[in-house]
């Protein structure tokens, strides 16, 4: 076999593996960046919706280590502070996870766009780091709920319980 006939295929093999890659719709990220977990300063997250039959969405979330929130029923915005044990336990969930593993995107193979009146999730969780912020974002709908983490699904079932309490306590 010449030169020139062994570079087609290496380069071939090469495409294969890089689309493979790309298209997997995993997020790469350096092995020392998977273990931000042990030096994080502080973080913060926003949980947010859209779609459904308004369009609006159901609301969300927006919250801090510092224990500052806003949260939202999809009408109004309240500002709470967090009571120290439900920023301890976000926290706690924020350090357990591993935010370089998830995905962009979390959809039904076939419907990656949603059914029609269908709620889009998204979650961005923001870390610091004494080597600066490192940005997770990802989204999902509520038919793919179940494909999405184990670590993402324990923080947004907190996040959306914070949510709801502060939600409770603006009305009253």
């Amino acid at each position: 076999m010449d030169h020139m006939s062994m570079k087609i295929p290496l380069i071939s093999l090469s495409i294969i593996i890089l689309l493979n890659v790309l298209s997997s719709g995993q997020n790469f990220m350096n092995a020392e960046d998977l273990n931000v977990k042990d030096r994080i300063e502080s973080w913060n997250f926003e949980l947010s919706t859209s779609g459904g039959l308004t369009g609006k969405g159901l609301g969300g979330i927006t919250a801090g280590s510092d224990g500052k929130a806003t949260a939202s029923d999809g009408r109004n915005n309240c500002q709470d502070q967090l009571l120290d044990e439900e920023t301890k336990e976000l926290d706690r969930l924020i350090r357990k996870s591993n935010p370089a593993r998830w995905r962009k995107k979390y959809a039904i193979p076939g419907n990656p766009h949603g059914y029609a009146d269908q709620i889009l999730y998204s979650f961005k969780l923001t870390v610091k780091t004494s080597k600066g912020a490192q940005i997770f974002e990802t989204t999902w709908y509520d038919q793919s709920a179940e494909k999405t983490p184990a670590d993402l699904q324990a923080i947004v079932k907190q996040a959306w319980k914070t949510r709801d309490k502060a939600i409770a306590k603006c009305r009253k």
